[in-house]
């Protein structure tokens, strides 16, 4: 599988999203985000930790790719590791990384086989190859993927969103500071229902906190709607919502 994103939006992605991994490395899918590339052309960026849920998405050139889907994982670690390796200077301007991932078994004669992927980044634009940084990782198999991603989906489709007091520790909000700053726009909120805060930062991050009981009702504004609308194209549902 290969792949090119502008390096700007891929270093955002893995930054807004690694703080919603859970700190537990034992946890091994917790502490984990998923990189899952879908047929119209988005690199989704998923992780959880029971709290909060981050998403964020990164186009993928679609002149260089051949249509090919995959899915794996990295460590906060290692994504921590791929925005150091590849940080631009003030005169950067429309970089891209090329990505290529491959994926090999690694047989267990008394356990379940694990699954590998290979992970090369490169930059493109420079000489003598361009910056690079290689990687061999488990993939994570997320079970509850498909759900949390429905879940997201019925929120963003959903007409209206009311927004009460709420009661949250400071620390869960503080997740999404991170989202803040590589995007460059404030947080949006609107209740979820069930105890979830639906956070959105602009276009290209969006994400669940869970809060204490919801007991007021407000009318979500214009703008939060518009933003809304924007995530409906890109955030996968497997079942149809009807209006």
């Amino acid at each position: 599988m290969k792949f090119i994103v502008d390096m700007y939006y891929f270093r955002a992605a893995l930054a807004s999203v690694k703080t919603h991994a859970s700190k537990d490395k034992k946890d091994t899918v917790g502490n984990s985000l998923t990189l899952s590339l879908r047929d119209n052309g988005d690199l989704l960026v998923f992780a959880e930790n029971g709290l909060t849920t981050g998403m964020a998405r990164v186009e993928v050139d679609q002149d260089e790719w051949d249509g090919e889907l995959g899915e794996f994982s990295m460590t906060p670690d290692i994504a921590s590791t791929v925005i150091a390796a590849f940080t631009p200077s003030k005169t950067d301007w429309e970089v891209q990384l090329e990505i290529t991932v491959t994926f090999t078994v690694e047989r267990q004669p008394e356990e379940k086989d694990i699954q590998l992927a290979t992970i090369n980044i490169r930059r493109l634009g420079q000489l003598f190859g361009g910056d690079s940084y290689r990687v061999t990782t488990p993939v994570q198999e997320r079970k509850d993927l498909q759900k949390s991603w429905h879940m997201l989906a019925t929120y963003v489709q959903a007409k209206s969103s009311k927004l009460p007091p709420i009661e949250f520790d400071s620390k869960t909000l503080a997740a999404f500071k991170a989202a803040e700053t590589v995007y460059g726009v404030g947080c949006v909120l609107a209740s979820a229902g069930g105890g979830q805060i639906l956070v959105m930062v602009g276009s290209r991050f969006i994400g669940l906190m869970h809060v204490s009981k919801l007991e007021l009702d407000n009318t979500a504004d214009k703008n939060f709607r518009t933003t809304k609308r924007a995530w409906i194209a890109h955030v996968p549902m497997h079942l149809a919502v009807v209006s």
